[in-house]
This record gives structure tokens, C-alpha cells and sequence, in this order.
């Protein structure tokens, strides 16, 4: 009984060693980089950035004004930060939810659930991609504080876009070239009888020569 006792003890005292960390607190130099680079991301309307540092320096390690200043900031981000509602339907206007969206070229989510997503302000060039469809972009201007915004995207199937040209696209044709000879000569006459009339050099008779549609007519005295 006594080395069983023994034994759970020292599979017990295992595990414990074996347990990861705790992630260490954020150090003062740490908290007050967060702080400065909080504000430099604010300055380029990376606001999504800057809520993150600031999220940073407002940890309870952080000094206690530098934190309240941080706190202050992430409410202010919280307040400015915009946030959209993309709705996607197919093509017989039945939601998509295997939907994923790049904005920038950077993977915001890969489905959507009628979530509200938290996106920069600015101008920004939107991806959204479901298997099975082709890729639909859209350029959208976010505006700093507009909250819920809502945009509804329509994915047609891959079958339906086939036949059809992606908005912006030009189609362009090319006159068909003029033919030569008979077939040309017919068809210039749209089945309008053509006919030529030659006399031959040698003798006092003459040619007439006749075309219509699939026909060659010769006739002549000599």
C-alpha cells in the first residue's frame, strides 16, 4: 500500500513539472514600447493594431499610470474601431457560410456568421471566396466610428458565371475578314445574281458569266 501511495506521488510531482508556463507579465520597458507603438499604429489608421498594444500595457505588471493611460486608449480605439456585417447568398439567394474573406490580402475570417468584424477605416479591397464559385472582389471606403455596417455579397455558382463577363471586363469582336475568290464573290452578293460580261480577244463572240448562291453560270457565242 505504502509504495502505492509512493507511486501516485511521483507520477503526480511529474505532471506538475510537466505543465507549461505561466506566459510571463509584460515588463515596464515592455509596457511603455506597447504604449509608443499603440500610438504610432493610431497615427496610420492601423486601429486594429493599435488596440492590441494597447491591450499590452493596460496588464496589471504594466506601472499603474502608464496602464490607465493604456485603458483609456482602448476605449477610445473600441469607440473609433468600425466594424462590418458581410451577408453572402448564392445565386438563388440561399445564405453562404463556408465563406472566406481577405481584406488587403490579409484572412479576416473563413466563415461567416453574421458576425460583426473589426476592420481599419479607410479604402480597402475585399476578397471573398466559397468553394465551387468564383472569386468575387469588392473595393469598399470604411469610415472611422461606423459601426454594423452591412454588405450584402452575392456569389454566383461556377456554372452560372461561365457564360457571363466579370463586371469591368470589355468584350471586343473582330471584323471577319473580306474572302477571295468565288466564295467571296457570292457572298458579297447576299444571293443576288452577279453578272460579268467579256468578249474574247481572238473573235467576235462574247462571255457573260453569272454568279448566285452556289452557282457559277457561264454563257458565250463564238
Amino acid at each position: 500500500m505504502t509504495r502505492y501511495l509512493l507511486t501516485v506521488l511521483c507520477l503526480g510531482l511529474v505532471v506538475v513539472a510537466a505543465a507549461p508556463a505561466r506566459a510571463a507579465d509584460p515588463t515596464t520597458a515592455e509596457c511603455l514600447s506597447a504604449n509608443e507603438a499603440s500610438l504610432t499604429a493610431r497615427g496610420q489608421q492601423k486601429l486594429r493594431e493599435a488596440r492590441a498594444k494597447l491591450l499590452t500595457c493596460a496588464a496589471a505588471s504594466c506601472p499603474r499610470d502608464v496602464r490607465e493611460e493604456c485603458l483609456r486608449g482602448v476605449n477610445e480605439i473600441n469607440t473609433a474601431l468600425p466594424t462590418i456585417v458581410f451577408e453572402a447568398k448564392d445565386d438563388t439567394g440561399a445564405d453562404l457560410i463556408a465563406v472566406k474573406v481577405t481584406m488587403d490580402g490579409e484572412v479576416l475570417t473563413d466563415r461567416l456568421e453574421g458576425t460583426a468584424i473589426a476592420v481599419d477605416p479607410g479604402s480597402h479591397k475585399f476578397v471573398f471566396e466559397s468553394a465551387g464559385r468564383p472569386r468575387t472582389e469588392k473595393q469598399f471606403l470604411i469610415r472611422e466610428g461606423d459601426k454594423s455596417r452591412r454588405e450584402r455579397i452575392v456569389l454566383d455558382s461556377a456554372a452560372a458565371g461561365a457564360g457571363t463577363t466579370a463586371p469591368g471586363a470589355t468584350l471586343t469582336s473582330s471584323p471577319a475578314a473580306p474572302s477571295s475568290g468565288l466564295g467571296g464573290a457570292v457572298g458579297l452578293a447576299g444571293g443576288v445574281a452577279l453578272w460579268f460580261v467579256g468578249a474574247p480577244e481572238s473573235s467576235g463572240g462574247s462571255t457573260q458569266v453569272g454568279f448566285g448562291p452556289g452557282t457559277l453560270q457561264v454563257r458565250g457565242t463564238w
